[in-house]
C-alpha cells in the first residue's frame, strides 16, 4: 500500500510579499510471500532439496515541510528585484524484516506453505531498522533584472 499526500497554502499581502507553506507525506508498506519449490536453485543449495518460504515486510515513512517568504517588486518599469528566504524539514524512517522458513514437505506448494509456516524445520529472521535520516535546511535567493 502506498499513500502520497501533499498540499500548500499561500498568502499574498502588502502587494509585494508572499508567504507559502508546503507539507508532504509519503507512506509505503510492502508485504511479500515467496515460495521456492524443491527443484529451485535456492532449495537445492540451502534446503536439502526441500521447499522454502520467504516472508518480507517493508515500511517507509517520509515527511516534508517547507516554508518560504518572498518579496518581489519592480521599480521605475526597468528594475525588478526579488528576495526569497526559507527553510525545509525532511524526516524519513523505515524498517525491513525478512523471515526464511526452510525444510517444508515436498508435497506442499504455493499458498499452502504460508498456512503451515510452523512445520518448517528451520527459521531465520533478519530485522533492519533504517538509520535516522532527518534534515533541516535554510536557503535564500536574490534576483535582480534590468530591462
Amino acid at each position: 500500500m502506498r499513500l502520497n499526500v501533499g498540499g500548500y497554502i499561500q498568502y499574498k499581502f502588502l502587494q509585494h510579499f508572499t508567504v507559502k507553506g508546503e507539507l508532504g507525506y509519503d507512506y509505503k508498506t510492502v508485504h511479500t510471500d515467496r515460495f521456492y519449490g524443491p527443484t529451485t536453485y535456492m532449495a537445492r543449495t540451502n534446503c536439502n532439496e526441500k521447499g522454502a518460504g520467504v516472508v518480507t515486510d517493508e515500511f517507509n515513512s517520509k515527511f516534508r515541510e517547507t516554508f518560504t517568504f518572498n518579496w518581489d517588486q519592480t521599480f521605475n518599469s526597468a528594475h525588478h528585484a526579488s528576495i526569497l528566504v526559507g527553510q525545509e524539514i525532511l524526516m524519513n524512517q523505515g524498517w525491513n524484516t525478512k523471515q526464511t522458513f526452510i525444510g517444508f514437505d515436498g508435497t506442499m506448494a504455493g499458498p499452502d506453505v504460508f498456512k503451515h509456516l510452523g512445520s518448517a524445520s528451520s527459521v531465520t529472521s533478519n530485522n533492519y531498522i533504517n538509520p535516522t535520516d532527518n534534515m533541516l535546511s535554510f536557503f535564500a535567493r536574490a534576483n535582480y533584472d534590468y530591462k
